[in-house]
């Protein structure tokens, strides 16, 4: 933690340093501010409590005083028990302000190192240096993946593991064991002939020293907890997610002297994480686990050597490496993606043959004096002048996670007949073997194999050099152990690879009708509601699409072609969109409007009124726009609105309410997380006049998306025909494990977009301004609760606050079976319907992508529509639950030229095989234009 004398001009800090480096940590400025009122009022209450005590102190002497004359003191007894009093009720009131500021405190990182690059994007990481053997190219080559050689030398069996312990579960066996162990023991005497000292610290620590040397977001996403007495939490323990936890909390409260350092630990540990917010990400093999080895280097240094350390720190780890043969580079992590604690760090990311990059194996990083002040570690004589405090500082790097680097070393070094063991370790296996030979053939559907379009059943749907013209009509590919379709190879074996995985059952795989399984835990009461490791809850009908999207959802540059040299500057400004420089590149030639394709018959599902209106009322409209201004001023003029009942309002269930359809009131830490709300950073930008422009940016809200998608759309040879909303439209995500919220939002707004709480304050604000009745009987009420927000919800408070007024159409099956409608009938409205709302804006037929100045239609927060050129028609949607790839948010703002769009357009698409599965749909439309639109 930083010291709060740092906030204080007064006692020789410098608020600007902070605040400069919070800007370059993307983090909020305003934290300055709020320390520094949170130690003034800490700061007056104990003055406050010292003034009670000198008076308690003069008051004393006066009784003494008194005694010695032999006089009365009652009174200045009584005075004294009352000061007394005052005294501990302000010292008790001093006590959470104490608290509150050293919790503020923590959350504001450790300043970064000029050095470091500035950026809030990973991507821009810099490239430091690189490293490989002589001889050795850097390419993709034909080869095992490292969880198919363990295979084939029968050296882990994670079917049986995941049996009793679930996803991620392994066992080490065989020559898996002893290469595993070979690693650990070789990087223990690496480090012990440089000077380090071995050592083997505790696997669990209490929270009070955990919360010192760890960050607080890593208790729920990264840490696992061991309860030992349910009614006394001061006894709970956490698994360390790293020896660097423990050696750090173990000189806590020590004073060290210059001859004490530097001390250098190699901390061998046994690591537990829990890897919440990596679901889809390295599913299979051990590359990323929950429980695994690690030799870490861990130093405490003099103040002044500690830069000159971490260069130290990071060549060791370099040299191990390159002992092994394992081709890597060095990278410097952007100032976005730095922890708390890190003023700067380095990591080493090795080559991995088989999916042809570099990843991370070791981080190294200089956390200065940040983790030594919160765990009170002195340094250095205290001089009668020193007013403040001097501590040492720490540093940490990884030299080996055994497992991962294990992985490196198998791809590396296998052959078509086995695996060789590097020279440095051979001397740690049994008989010093140079070679293991592969003794198990591998299953038929193996990844390499699929791959190669080798598995059975999955080669005749591949394409190849003789059926591209198939492609190029976009015949969809099927899955060859499910009905899963897609036209693009690549999201076929990410699907394959996450659903069937060969090395047991599906990770997040759940059969209807099934009971909570060891992967997948199904919601309390509601069976058919399943947890995504996302954290949300969504249905078991919905969960291999929720999946899938989690997929495209990680999209990046090395998946698509996108020449950088192509990536040019450009701007948007928010009401108007500065999208005209972009017309030439969006134009087509002229082609004539086509229908979508629909079934024969002509039986129309679209109704006036909602599926929740069907089975609770249907509204006759009454109240005048301008009678809802004036009730959203506050003139209440108790309209009655007319109702037409279907039947007796009820109560809801979930299948409108949502998986919480019950609660009363959401958990407390979601609403402090609500009530908190994103991370909000401010950055300065010239403007183009030379005006300096201070931009405020919210975390999950992510402007620009739309003339992405433009551009995609226009570059994607299978689109014939594109609609899109207004560009200044805002992407707002989810916050993490918030719920499934829905609601909708306008620039009738000022300042920020409200927050979900606004939102249901607004709702029940049209509530008790009587519109929709019947609305709060239903939901039995929405404020502070995660129950969904639904189409009459949304549709009167619109009224009620006087926003551009919209109208509610939906789409049912329709139950009279002699009619012969199915559910294509009622997509296919939909879509009409769709398409119609936009062609009536975009007058200019000549362009294959028209950009409309409408808001988007509600609909999971839909924004355009494309037509194929194989007649085929798809929503454009942004989706709430799924954050922009990181291939999106690096166009944001500017020009590009895109090899495959499709790839990037996949996770907005929403098409047949998504609409199908839905008997009926909502839309909400509004009736009026507008400058822009925020949704949620």
């Amino acid at each position: 933690m930083l010291d709060v004398f740092d906030f204080l001009q007064h006692k020789g800090g410098d608020p600007e340093k902070v605040k400069e480096s919070q800007r370059r940590r993307y983090a909020p400025e305003g934290v300055v501010e709020e320390i520094q009122s949170l130690y003034k009022d800490a700061r007056a209450t104990k003055y406050a409590a010292s003034q009670a005590k000198q008076k308690i102190n003069a008051i004393q002497k006066d009784i003494q005083t008194r005694k010695k004359a032999k006089e009365s003191v009652d009174d200045l007894l009584r005075e004294k028990a009352e000061l007394e009093n005052e005294m501990k009720g302000i010292e008790a009131s001093a006590i959470p302000k104490d608290i509150a500021l050293q919790k503020k405190l923590m959350t504001i990182g450790n300043y970064v190192h000029d050095s470091v690059p500035i950026s809030d994007d990973e991507h821009n990481n810099a490239l430091i240096r690189n490293w490989s053997p002589e001889g050795v190219t850097l390419e993709k080559r034909e080869c095992l993946s490292h969880h198919e050689v363990l295979t084939r030398i029968e050296g882990f069996d994670p079917e049986r593991a995941q049996k009793i312990v679930g996803h991620r579960g392994y066992c080490l066996t065989g020559y898996g064991l002893f290469l595993n162990d070979a690693l650990s023991n070789y990087g223990k005497h690496f480090l012990h002939k440089r000077g380090y000292k071995a050592i083997q610290p505790p696997y669990f620590m209490f929270r009070e020293y955990m919360a010192k040397t760890a960050q607080l977001e890593q208790f729920d996403e990264e840490l696992y907890r061991v309860v030992e007495d349910e009614s006394n939490k001061e006894s709970d323990k956490y698994l360390i997610a790293t020896s660097e936890q423990p050696i750090s909390a173990l000189h806590a409260g020590e004073w060290m002297q210059k001859k004490d350092l530097p001390i250098k630990y190699a901390g061998f540990s046994t690591c537990f994480r829990k890897e919440a917010g990596a679901h889809g990400k390295e599913a299979w093999g051990i590359f990323r686990v929950h429980q695994f080895e690690k030799i870490e280097q861990f130093l405490f240094t003099e103040p002044e050597k500690s830069w000159e350390a971490f260069d130290a720190m990071i060549a060791i780890s370099e040299e191990f490496y390159k002992s092994l043969g394992l081709p890597y580079q060095i990278v410097a992590i952007v100032s976005g993606a730095l922890n708390n604690a890190a003023a700067k760090k380095y990591d080493l990311e090795a080559w991995f043959p088989y999916q042809s990059e570099f990843k991370e194996l070791v981080s190294c990083s200089n956390c200065t004096d940040y983790q030594a002040r919160a765990l009170e570690i002195r340094y250095g004589a205290k001089q009668l002048t020193e007013v403040r405090k001097k501590y040492v500082h720490a540093l940490n790097s990884t030299l080996c996670a055994t497992e991962r680097a294990l992985c490196c070393v198998l791809e590396n070094y296998q052959t078509a007949e086995g695996v060789k063991v590097p020279d440095v370790l051979r001397k740690w296996m049994p008989d010093e073997i140079d070679f293991i030979p592969y003794t198990k053939d591998l299953p038929r559907d193996s990844t390499s194999r699929k791959a190669k379009g080798k598995a059975p059943g999955l080669e005749p749907k591949l394409p190849s050099a003789v059926n591209r013209a198939a492609d190029k009509m976009e015949k969809p590919l099927t899955c060859p152990f499910c009905n899963f379709e897609d036209t693009d190879v690549y999201f076929l074996l990410q699907h394959v690879n996450l659903h069937h995985p060969e090395d047991g059952d599906a990770p997040y795989l759940v059969k209807a009708g099934q009971e909570q399984t060891q992967h997948v835990r199904s919601m309390e009461g509601a069976p058919d509601m399943v947890e995504c490791p996302c954290g949300e809850f969504c249905l078991l009908a919905e969960f291999q699409d929720h999946l899938d999207l989690h997929g495209a959802e990680d999209t990046d540059f090395t998946n698509i072609d996108i020449p950088t040299e192509d990536v040019a500057p450009f701007t948007m400004s928010r009401g108007k969109a500065s999208v005209s420089s972009m017309q030439s590149s969006l134009c087509d030639s002229p082609q004539d409007a086509s229908s979508i394709r629909s079934p024969s018959f002509s039986n129309t599902s679209l109704l006036t009124q909602s599926p929740r209106y069907a089975s609770r009322h249907h509204y006759e409209e009454t109240s005048s726009a301008k009678e809802a201004i004036e009730l959203s001023k506050g003139v209440h003029k108790n309209p009655t609105p007319t109702i037409n009942s279907l039947r007796q309002p009820a109560r809801l269930s979930q299948a409108e309410l949502g998986p919480y359809h019950n609660e009363a009131k959401m958990p407390r830490w979601l609403r402090e997380m609500l009530e908190e709300g994103a991370k909000v950073s401010v950055t300065n930008q010239i403007s183009r006049d030379g005006r300096l422009l201070r931009i405020e940016s919210v975390a999950n809200e992510i402007r620009g998306v739309v003339p992405v998608l433009a551009q995609l759309c226009a570059q994607d040879d299978h689109i014939s025909r594109a609609y899109l909303c207004h560009p200044d439209v805002t992407d707002v995500v989810k916050m993490s494990k918030e719920g499934g919220f829905c609601g909708s939002g306008h620039e009738h707004f000022t300042g920020r977009i409200p927050s979900i709480l606004q939102l249901q304050d607004m709702i029940e604000h049209a509530w008790d301004l009587g519109f929709n009745l019947t609305g709060r009987f239903e939901t039995g009420g929405v404020r502070g609760t995660r129950k969904y927000i639904g189409t009459p919800e949304t549709l009167h408070w619109d009224r009620a606050n006087a926003t551009p007024r919209c109208t509610a159409d939906a789409f049912v099956e329709l139950g009279n079976s002699s009619l012969k409608i199915d559910r294509s009938q009622v997509h296919y409205d939909l879509l009409k319907t769709v398409e119609e709302y936009f062609r009536q804006s975009s007058p200019n037929i000549s362009q294959k992508v028209r950009r409309t100045s409408l808001p988007p239609i509600y609909f999971q927060h839909r924004v355009g529509f494309e037509r194929r050129k194989s007649g085929a028609c798809n929503l454009l949607v942004l989706d709430p639950m799924f954050k922009p790839s990181p291939g999106i948010t690096r166009l944001l703002g500017s020009h590009f030229r895109c090899g495959q769009p499709e790839k990037l357009l996949k996770a907005y698409r929403r098409g047949d095989s998504y609409l199908k599965k839905y008997k009926s749909f909502e839309i909400l439309k509004y009736v009026v234009l507008v400058k822009a639109l925020n949704i949620y």
